[in-house]
């Protein structure tokens, strides 16, 4: 008997969850397996501020960076992930998830310039506003759409009202 074949017996003596979270892990394992060098580093970072990380609320924002750089999609928060969901699937979806990616880049051109004009680093921004400085790599490339939470950090470090830096589209 091969040691997959007893892999197999053994799991169908496993109550369903465990048999779930066994086939997420091994799932993450690949796709870890599968980052580019910076992707790694960005989400080893990551891991390491969740860890230190005090509040849900931080703890949600570092969690969705992460599965961002896992899925290398944007993963946004679940009420926005089923708004595009739902945009996605009727016939006028595609025109909904273009504004929803013309927000996220207008947010993260918005924040790169105000950043710029104040003279600080990714890394500072970051310090100041609690957050990692691959969230804000993330953020002003426009591959993250930030929570109410997050632009209310990045205002107030950023010593400006959080409508500026709200999307125009």
């Amino acid at each position: 008997m091969s040691l997959l074949d007893m892999n197999i017996l053994e799991t169908r003596r496993e109550p369903c969850e465990r048999i779930v979270a066994k086939l997420n892990f091994a799932l993450v394992q690949q796709r870890l397996a599968e980052l580019s060098d910076d992707d790694w580093a960005d989400y080893m970072e990551l891991r390491d501020a969740y860890r230190a990380s005090g509040s849900e609320d931080e703890k949600r924002e570092i969690l969705d960076t992460m599965v961002e750089i896992l899925l290398d999609e944007p993963a946004t928060g679940i009420a926005i992930e089923d708004m595009e969901r739902e945009a996605r699937s009727d016939l006028k979806g595609a025109a909904a998830a273009e504004r929803f990616d013309l927000e996220a880049q207008s947010f993260g051109r918005n924040l790169r310039r105000l950043r710029a004009k104040k003279g600080l680093s990714q890394s500072r921004l970051a310090d100041l506003a609690n957050m990692t400085q691959p969230q804000i790599s993330y953020l002003e490339r426009g591959e993250h759409r930030p929570q109410e939470v997050t632009v209310n950090k990045l205002a107030e470090a950023l010593g400006v009202p959080a409508e500026e830096l709200l999307p125009v589209v």
